[in-house]
This record gives structure tokens, sequence and C-alpha cells, in this order.
């Protein structure tokens, strides 16, 4: 069995084409002001690493990994670094040069882990970036972002909300889109291209529940599936026989105690043989 390349290719899936066209449309509808659009859906529908590839392909973009512990100037801080002016001083004057270079230049601004700004936050970005330097935001996030984002409040200060919201043309909610159907976003060949590497052949029945992993909210999705791969590498069991299916999934999820067990189906697990497979946790 071959080792797992360490570095895989980038898999164009259905959600890395609706994030990009999303973007796309963005760009084609700012004129005089940027346009805002937002990408909310919970953790493991991979929004981070599609954000990053197009950023890196699209060289009129600037991304922003932003966190809970940023305030206001912070934030400006990391957007002028990215920019390419000075991101220390005066909040103002770090203000003014941002927009200035932006409006010298054609940019999408994405910023990611967008899930804790704040109203205020919000509103400042909507100021600097949509309407002094016209360029399209994108904010990624899960739906703490869209919460915010809706909420109807007369508190103080919180109807700036109102002049956001009127400048966000479309909003990709991933949650509802997986829970769609019997589809979800994974086509059976996009899990056979993002799981099918190291010498591992997936079965029918192990595709399957992959995809049903990706469709379920607070089973880490993606990201899960990934885990549950990467740990099946080391399973001398799995190194020998070469194909998963379903029971092998199954049972290294139990074996590894993965947060996904809660949310999905209990009788998932108890129609399964009990197979058992060496898993080495690393």
């Amino acid at each position: 069995m071959r080792k797992k390349d360490k570095k895989k290719k980038f898999v164009r899936t259905a959600v890395a084409r609706k994030i990009g066209a999303l973007i796309v449309q963005a760009e084609a509808f700012s004129g005089e002001e940027g346009k805002i659009a937002l990408i909310v859906g919970d953790s493991g529908h991979g929004k981070s690493c599609c954000l990053r590839q197009y950023s890196e392909a699209n060289k009129n973009t600037i991304y922003v990994e932003l966190d809970r512990t940023m305030r206001s100037s912070l934030i400006l801080s990391e957007i002028a670094a990215k920019v390419g002016v000075e991101r220390f001083g005066w909040a103002s004057r770090i203000a003014h040069s941002v927009v200035r270079k932006l409006k010298a230049r054609h940019v999408v601004v994405i910023l990611d882990e967008a899930s804790s700004l704040n109203v205020k936050q919000l509103d400042l970005l909507r100021q600097i970036i949509t309407v002094k330097a016209a360029c399209p935001l994108i904010l990624s996030g899960n739906n703490d972002l869209l919460r915010t984002v809706m909420q109807m409040t007369a508190k103080k200060g919180d109807a700036a909300l109102d002049q956001f919201r009127s400048r966000v043309f479309s909003i990709l909610d991933l949650d509802g889109l997986a829970g769609d159907g019997d589809d979800g976003l994974y086509s059976a060949a996009e899990i056979r291209e993002l799981y099918e590497y190291g010498g591992i052949r997936l079965a029918g029945s192990a595709v399957t529940i992959l995809r049903r992993i990706c469709m379920t909210p607070g089973s880490g999705r993606l990201r899960i599936c990934s885990h549950v791969i990467a740990a099946l590498q080391t399973s001398s069991f799995v190194q020998s026989n070469g194909s998963v299916d379903e029971s092998i999934i199954l049972a290294a999820i139990e074996q590894l105690n993965l947060p996904a067990r809660a949310f999905l189906p209990v009788a998932m697990f108890d129609d399964q043989q009990g197979k058992r497979v060496a898993i080495k946790a690393g």
C-alpha cells in the first residue's frame, strides 16, 4: 500500500464552486459601492480551505482569518497588512490608508472566521470596505454570524444593521444545502476524489456513509470524514485489505470515540456486525 501523500491536491467540490460563484457575483454586482455576501455553515464544510484556495488563485483578493480575540483596531490592522500599508498607529490613519489603497485597486476582501463580529464591527467594515473603498466584502462563519446580521433590536447603535443588511446581496447557506433532499452537497464522485488516496478503495457503502456524515449537522462533516480516513491509513487490516466499507468506517468512529457518533442515527451502529479494525489514534 502506498504511503499517503503529504500534500493532497485541492478538490474543486460543489462547495468550492458555489463559493467561487458567489465571489464572482459579488464583484459583478459591486459598483459605486461594494456588495456584501455571507457564507454561513457549521464546522467541517471546508469553507476556509475553499476561501484560501480561491484567494491564492485570484490575486485581486485579500484573505484575512479573524478570531474571537480581535478588537476592531486589530481587524483593521490585519486588513492593512494584507493590502500593504502601515498597520500601526491611529485607527483613523490606518483606515484612511486602507481606503486609499483599496480604491486604487480592484480587490475583493474576504474575512474568514467572522462568526464573532459584533454590530459595531460589522458597521465599521461596511463603512470602510464597501462604502468608502467600494470593494466587495465576503464574510464567512457559522450561524452566529447570520443571527447577528438578522437580529431585530431597538438597542441603541444597532440601527446600523439596517445599513449593513441593505448591502447584503446574497447569503450562501451551506447547512441548508447540505440537508436539502437526498443528495446533499457532495456527489459520490467527489467523495471518491477526496478520500480514495494512499491505496484506499471505497466501497459503495463507504461512500454512502461518508456522504451521510457530510449531511448531518454537528457531526463535523468533511473534517470528521478526513479524520476517519487518515486514521484508517494506519490500520494494518485496511493496509492488507485495501478496501473500506461502511462497517469499517463506523467501527473507526466508535473506536476513536469521535463526536460524530452522537449525531449519527444509533441504528447505523446497531445494524453493523461489530467488525473491529485496529486503529492507531495519531
